[in-house]
């Protein structure tokens, strides 16, 4: 079964969010466009991401609007040929085994990008597509830091102060 962090159940398990040390994020590559997709499941032609090829896990961001309505969502960045996917991986609670749930959630072409600028950039740009508003916190860090996913909120959502 693959490994998807569970989300916190004690504020001591979340991560710090108010104190983090401001990072500048590196230039985007030229011409590195993402884009949200959101794709319910995995698209024909490519395959759920197997552990064994090494998504890498960027963290997890939590919006609670209320008890019953709520999104966890889990991010992992691969390579793909030219392409970076970034996917979003959850456990699926209205199974009794709770299974994942691996949706295609943003991509982009790029051969020069490195994975932490793809990382951080096709965040953005799928954060940007989407219809959702600032996360209410962070659940866990990965290649991402509090302190760069916190940049990425700002850069998104500049009207909205969390995080500063």
């Amino acid at each position: 079964m693959t490994h998807v962090p569970r989300a916190p159940m004690h504020p001591s398990e979340v991560p710090q969010q108010r104190v983090y040390l401001l990072k500048d994020m590196p230039e985007r590559p030229d011409g590195f466009r993402g884009s949200c997709i959101y794709y319910e499941g995995v698209p024909q032609g490519l395959t759920e991401p197997d552990f064994a090829d090494n998504p890498t896990l960027l963290g997890g961001v939590e919006w609670a609007w209320s008890p019953m309505h709520s999104r966890l969502d889990n991010y992992y960045i691969e390579r793909h040929g030219k392409w970076w996917l970034l996917w979003n991986a959850f456990e699926d609670d209205n199974t009794w085994d709770w299974d994942v749930v691996w949706n295609l959630y943003g991509a982009a072409e790029s051969e020069v990008a490195s994975e932490y600028e793809a990382a951080i950039y096709t965040l953005m740009d799928a954060w940007a597509g989407d219809e959702v508003d600032h996360f209410h916190w962070i659940n866990h860090e990965g290649l991402l830091s509090v302190g760069d996913m916190n940049e990425i909120a700002r850069a998104v959502w500049p009207e909205d102060r969390r995080g500063s």
